[in-house]
């Protein structure tokens, strides 16, 4: 594949959930979802990321992350993403913003977007 220098398209990107056991206390368990990732150049990643750290306030400084990550993201495989009644969940503002609330999400997802728009290949298990 040839190298075009330009605006990145959006890339598939596997995010992996470290999330609790529900079935064995004290233990997690990993799942791996398929995200549409829009890439940002490492100056923009790291200028957001300045931006967000000097955010006053537990819950300002929460919502601008949630707010960054949603926007990083145009997309998932959503037969991967299950909801409570174990039917496939579509992507959408809603369920995006119900995954935001997900520590073991926002985790995942900020691994993710770091792979990709600082040029790190996934790592096994993310």
């Amino acid at each position: 594949m040839k190298f075009v220098l330009g605006k990145s398209p959006a890339v598939w990107w596997p995010v992996t959930l470290t999330m609790p056991d529900p079935e064995n206390p004290g233990q997690t368990v990993k799942s791996v979802l398929k995200v549409l990732i829009l890439p940002q150049g490492q100056d923009d990643y790291l200028a957001e990321q300045e931006r967000i750290a000097e955010i006053k306030g537990a819950r300002a400084h929460a919502r601008a992350e949630r707010e960054y990550l949603a926007s990083r993201i145009s997309g998932w495989d959503w037969p991967d993403m299950l909801g409570d009644d174990q039917k496939p969940v579509q992507f959408g503002p809603e369920t995006v913003a119900t995954a935001m609330q997900e520590a073991w999400f926002r985790q995942g997802l900020w691994r993710a977007i770091q792979e990709v728009s600082l040029g790190e290949a996934a790592r096994l298990g993310n």
